[in-house]
């Protein structure tokens, strides 16, 4: 499984590099936020390779909270926001802020619960594998042994995630795609 999500992200690599757009006050923010959460997305599979899990898990909150900035930036900030965030003077909102403005204003998840249903119930993990919380540490344990192995629907569960985070990335980023989305989630079911 992991070796096809890295063939998927080489794939969306080279889409991206392909990937040319005319500068304006809102894609100067929301493009490298989305290519910082593919590159997060990108280190959880290289770390989760390397059975660094507790670092690809303190990644999986960026991954998800960039990809949400970008989209509030790209549907729901207004001018003054953006001018306030290009002149390194504005704040992004909060976690569940941003979820709550995204799910609310964007077209393609208005209505849907999506986030509402999928991500939020992620978020007190999210925060504890980010900051080294208890249940990062529990993670940690096979019975009475520290160990680096995890659980496989853990690990599944992680690729996935940022799989998809990246399809969506790529949906957000592109006019028109060669790859063979359905391919690779094919694979990885």
């Amino acid at each position: 499984m992991l070796d096809q999500a890295f063939d998927f992200m080489k794939m969306v690599k080279a889409e991206f590099d392909k990937q040319e757009f005319i500068s304006d006050s809102r894609n100067t923010i929301y493009e490298p936020l989305f290519s910082n959460s593919f590159q997060h997305c990108v280190a959880v599979l290289v770390l989760t390779k390397e059975y660094f899990h507790s670092s690809s898990e303190a990644l999986l909150r960026p991954v998800i909270e960039t990809y949400l900035r970008a989209m509030w930036v790209k549907y729901c900030a207004d001018e003054t926001v953006l001018n306030k965030l290009q002149n390194n003077k504005g704040e992004f909102p909060g976690l569940s802020k941003l979820l709550e403005k995204v799910e609310k204003e964007v077209p393609a998840y208005q209505g849907t619960e999506f986030l509402s249903k999928k991500i939020k119930p992620l978020i007190s993990n999210m925060h504890d594998f980010t900051h080294g919380g208890i249940q990062s540490v529990a993670k940690q344990y096979s019975g009475n042994s520290l160990s680096n192995k995890r659980a496989p629907e853990d690990v599944k569960a992680k690729i996935n995630l940022v799989v998809f985070i990246t399809y969506l990335i790529l949906c957000e980023t592109s006019e028109s795609t060669d790859i063979d989305l359905q391919f690779y989630y094919d694979k990885l079911q």
